[in-house]
C-alpha cells in the first residue's frame, strides 16, 4: 500500500503475492514458494526497502527525465540529480545489453578533481554491446558519461576506441580514450545527442581499436525530454 500511495506500479507484486497466499491455504506449498520469491514479488520487496529512492526516481520518470549511474546496484545523487542503479535489460523498462557485460569499481581519484560527475566514475560497465531504454514517444537530449580508469592498459592511441550511437545514429566520430585526452587518464567524457523516439531509446557502443569490444563502456547515462 505504501508503495502505490508513492506512486509505484505493484498490481503485479499484488497478484503474484495473492497466488502465493491462496496455494499456502490450498496447502501446495510448492507454488506458494515459487510465487513467495518471484521476481516481480522480489522487485516490490526491493523497492519497498528503498521506498524514498524509488518514489524520487518515479517522480523523475514523471517529470521525463531517465539516469543511470552503470556499475552501480543502488541509487546515486549529484546535488539534486538522482541516478538509478544499473542492470541487465528486463525486456520492460531499461538494462544493458551484451552477454559479456561486467561491471567494477573504479578508484574516482583517477578523475578530475573538478569534476561535478566525479562520483559517477567510481563504477563502471564495460565489455557491453549497448543499452536500451523504454520511454514515451518524444524528443530526448541524451547524455553519456565515460572514461578510461584501468592505468596498466592506457598507454598508446588506436588502441581503447568506442564508436557510441543513439538509436543508430553515431554520435560524432569513434572516441579514442587515450589520443583524445593526450594521455591523461584523469580526462572524463561526456558524449550528447539529441533524438526522436518512439517507444524505445538503444545506446550502441562498437569497439574499433585493437582491442575490439573489450573497450566498450559507460560510466553513467542521462536521458531528457525536450519535447
Amino acid at each position: 500500500a505504501k508503495l502505490a500511495a508513492g506512486g509505484i506500479d505493484v498490481a503485479t507484486a499484488r497478484a503474484g503475492l495473492a497466488e502465493a497466499v491462496a496455494a499456502a491455504d490450498a496447502g501446495r506449498l510448492a507454488s506458494a514458494h515459487w510465487w513467495f520469491y518471484h521476481r516481480t514479488v522480489n522487485a516490490a520487496m526491493e523497492k519497498f526497502a528503498q521506498y524514498d529512492a524509488v518514489v524520487a526516481e518515479a517522480k523523475m520518470h514523471a517529470r521525463g527525465r531517465w539516469a543511470v549511474n552503470c556499475g552501480n546496484s543502488g541509487f546515486t545523487t549529484i546535488g539534486d540529480r538522482i541516478f538509478s542503479p544499473d542492470r541487465p535489460w528486463d525486456g520492460e523498462t531499461y538494462g544493458y545489453l551484451g552477454s559479456t557485460a561486467k561491471t567494477c569499481v573504479r578508484d574516482k581519484e583517477l578523475c578530475a578533481a573538478d569534476c561535478p560527475e566525479r562520483e559517477l566514475y567510481a563504477t563502471e560497465l564495460y565489455a557491453l554491446s549497448g543499452y536500451r531504454f523504454v520511454l514515451p514517444k518524444g524528443r530526448y537530449h541524451v547524455k553519456l558519461y565515460a572514461k578510461w580508469a584501468y592505468p596498466h592498459t592506457y598507454n598508446s592511441p588506436g588502441k581503447l576506441v568506442v564508436a557510441y550511437s543513439v538509436n543508430g545514429s553515431p554520435i560524432g566520430e569513434p572516441l579514442d580514450f587515450y589520443a583524445a585526452s593526450n594521455g591523461d587518464i584523469k580526462k572524463p567524457y561526456c558524449l550528447e545527442s539529441t533524438v526522436d523516439v518512439d517507444d524505445r531509446l538503444e545506446i550502441g557502443l562498437r569497439g574499433t581499436g585493437s582491442v575490439g569490444d573489450a573497450a566498450t563502456l559507460l560510466n553513467a547515462i542521462e536521458i531528457e525530454r525536450v519535447e
